[in-house]
C-alpha cells in the first residue's frame, strides 16, 4: 500500500509542478509580448517624433540660409482633432500676412451672415407719372453687392444684360421716359470707403479698387497699350473695356526688354483722371493692363442712362449720385418707391471666390457688411473692430493681431500663425459651416492661386489652402490631409527674404509637402 501510495503521490507531485512550471511560462511569455508591445508603441512614438522634427529641422534650416538671414519666419501646424502640436516655430510672432488675411474676414462672414446671405440692389423711383412719363429721378439703391456685373456670374447678371431686367421694372410700372436723372445711391457705405491704411500705389489699380455700396463689374477695367519695338519706348493707349468716357489718362509707360506687367496707376478717391507709370514688354500691339473704375456710382448711372436712351426709354438729365447731390447741397428724395429687387449670388459662392481668386473687393465688401450687421455702420473701423472682438470670444489667441482691412492689402495688418491655426481649427471643428468653408479653399495642384503647386506629390489634392502675396510677404494657410491619414491646420508666414518671390514660394512649397509626407 505505501508503495502505491507514494507512486501516486509522486505523480501528482510532478503534476502540480508541471502545471505551475506552465503558468510560469505561460505568464513570461504574455510579459514578454506586452513589453515587445510597449517597445513596438514607443518605437512608433520615437518614429513619430522623428517625422515631426523632420518638418521642424526643415524650418530651421530654412531661417539659416543667405536668402532668409534677414527674414521672419513663422510657422504652426497642429493636429484638427487632439490639437496636438505638429510643427511650432515663432508661432506668436505678428508678421504682415498679406491675402491670408481673407481667412479671417470670410470665416467671420460665414458665421455672421450665414451662407445663404444675398446683397440686394433695388431699383426706385420717387415722383409722379403721368401719361407713362416719370416726373422725378430713378434710383439705383447699392446693397453693398461687390459681384454686381461681374463676369464670374454670368448666369446672375446676363453677361451685362441685366439691364435688360431694369429696363423692364420701369416698363411694368408705366414708365417710358424719365424727365429727371438716373442716381447711383452708394449711401449704404460710408463715403470714404477706402481702407485708410492702403498705399497710394495700389488705389488707382484693380486690386486697389475701393469697396462701395453701389459697386460695377468689379470696380474694374482694362486698358489696352501699344509698345515699343526698343527697350525704352513709349506706350500709346489704345482704348479701354468697358469705355469711360469722363476718364482722362496721362500715359508715362514705357516699353521694356521685361517680358511682364510692370505698369502701375495713381489716383485719388472720385477723381477721374488716372496717371499711369512703369513698363510693359515690348512688341506688343495690344497689352492689357487692369485699373479700378472712378467713381462707381456715377458709372453705375451712367451705364443705365445710357442703356435707356438707346433702348427708346429717354432720359432728360444726365446722371448723378448721392454724394454729388450732397456736396451741390441738393436734398434726395427720401419718399420712394422699390420696383425691383436684385439680388447676388449666394454668400457661401461669393466666398468661394474670395478665397480661391483672392478677390480683394469682395473682402473689403464682407467686412463692411459684418460692420453694417453688427454695428449698423458699414466701414472698415466698425468691421474690424467686430472681427476682432467675435474671435476673441470665441476663445481664440488674438495677441499680436491687428486688422486694417479686411483682404489682407494694408502692410498695417498684422497676425500670427496661432490665431490663424486656431481660426481654422474652430472652422473645422465647431462651426455649423464647416464644409462650405473647407470648399471655399483652393485645392493643392487642382484649382485656385495653389493650382501649379504640389503636382505629383502627396500634397496633391490632399491641401486645401488659401495664398498670400506682397512685396517681401509670402504665406499659406489651410489644411493637409497627411500620407497617415491625419488633419492638420497650419499657417506659415515669411517676411523680409531676399530672394525672389519664386524661390520662396518653392521653398515654402517643400515644407507644405513636407507636412503631408507625414506617415502618421
Amino acid at each position: 500500500m505505501n508503495f502505491h501510495y507514494n507512486k501516486r503521490a509522486k505523480k501528482a507531485m510532478i503534476k502540480t509542478f508541471l502545471t505551475k512550471i506552465t503558468h510560469i511560462v505561460t505568464g513570461i511569455t504574455l510579459t514578454i509580448t506586452i513589453l515587445l508591445s510597449y517597445q513596438s508603441k514607443a518605437q512608433r512614438e520615437v518614429s513619430i517624433l522623428k517625422e515631426f522634427n523632420e518638418v521642424t529641422r526643415k524650418v530651421r534650416s530654412l531661417e539659416k540660409e543667405k536668402d532668409f538671414e534677414n527674414a521672419s519666419i513663422s510657422f504652426y501646424a497642429i493636429d484638427i482633432m487632439s490639437g496636438d502640436t505638429i510643427v511650432e516655430h515663432n508661432a506668436d510672432m505678428s508678421l504682415v500676412p498679406a491675402s491670408v488675411m481673407k481667412l479671417v474676414t470670410t470665416s467671420a462672414a460665414l458665421e455672421f451672415l450665414g451662407p445663404d446671405f444675398r446683397f440686394n440692389t433695388q431699383l426706385q423711383y420717387a415722383g409722379n407719372i403721368k401719361d407713362n412719363i416719370l416726373y422725378g429721378n430713378v434710383y439705383i439703391k447699392g446693397g453693398g453687392d461687390p459681384t454686381f456685373g461681374s463676369e464670374r456670374f454670368k448666369q446672375y447678371y446676363y453677361n451685362k444684360l441685366f439691364w435688360e431686367t431694369f429696363a423692364d421694372s420701369l416698363k411694368k410700372e408705366g414708365i417710358d421716359s424719365i424727365n429727371g436723372s438716373i442716381i447711383g445711391d452708394a449711401s449704404r457705405f460710408e463715403v470714404n470707403s477706402t481702407p485708410p491704411t492702403w498705399i497710394w500705389g495700389d488705389l488707382g489699380n484693380y486690386f486697389g479698387a475701393a469697396p462701395c455700396a453701389l459697386s460695377i463689374f468689379e470696380n474694374s477695367f482694362d486698358i489696352y497699350l501699344k509698345s515699343g519695338s526698343k527697350n525704352g519706348d513709349p506706350t500709346h493707349v489704345i482704348s479701354t473695356e468697358p469705355e469711360i468716357p469722363y476718364l482722362e489718362l496721362t500715359n508715362y509707360v514705357k516699353s521694356s526688354n521685361i517680358n511682364r506687367d510692370l505698369a502701375y496707376i495713381f489716383c485719388s478717391l472720385y477723381y477721374n483722371k488716372r496717371t499711369i507709370f512703369g513698363s510693359i514688354p515690348k512688341n506688343r500691339t495690344k497689352f492689357k493692363i487692369k485699373g479700378a473704375i472712378p467713381d462707381p456710382p456715377y458709372y453705375t448711372a451712367l451705364c443705365f442712362t445710357k442703356y435707356l436712351n438707346e433702348h427708346k426709354l429717354g432720359v432728360s438729365s444726365k446722371p448723378s449720385t448721392i454724394r454729388q447731390m450732397n456736396e451741390k447741397g441738393q436734398n434726395p428724395e427720401t419718399k420712394r418707391k422699390t420696383i425691383l429687387n436684385f439680388y447676388s449670388p449666394p454668400l457661401k459662392n461669393i466666398i468661394t471666390q474670395t478665397n480661391q481668386k483672392s478677390i480683394n473687393l469682395y473682402a473689403e465688401h464682407l467686412l463692411n457688411e459684418v460692420g453694417r450687421k453688427v454695428k449698423n455702420e458699414a466701414s472698415t473701423v466698425e468691421g474690424t473692430k467686430t472681427i476682432e472682438k467675435f474671435w476673441e470670444e470665441k476663445g481664440v489667441n488674438t495677441s499680436g493681431f491687428y486688422m486694417n482691412d479686411g483682404s489682407g492689402l494694408s502692410r498695417y495688418n498684422a497676425i500670427t500663425t496661432r490665431f490663424v491655426v486656431e481660426i481654422l481649427r474652430y472652422m473645422k471643428k465647431e462651426s455649423a459651416y464647416s464644409n462650405i468653408f473647407y470648399n471655399s479653399l483652393a485645392v493643392g495642384g487642382q484649382t485656385g492661386t495653389v493650382k501649379r503647386m504640389f503636382k505629383n506629390t502627396a500634397a496633391e489634392g490632399n491641401i486645401r489652402a488659401k495664398s498670400g502675396y506682397m512685396n517681401r510677404v509670402r504665406s499659406y494657410a489651410g489644411y493637409v490631409t497627411t500620407v497617415g491619414n491625419r488633419k492638420i491646420a497650419f499657417a506659415i508666414i515669411i517676411n523680409n527674404y531676399n530672394c525672389t518671390p519664386g524661390e520662396v514660394k518653392k521653398k515654402m512649397e517643400e515644407l507644405m509637402i513636407s507636412l503631408a509626407d507625414l506617415k502618421i
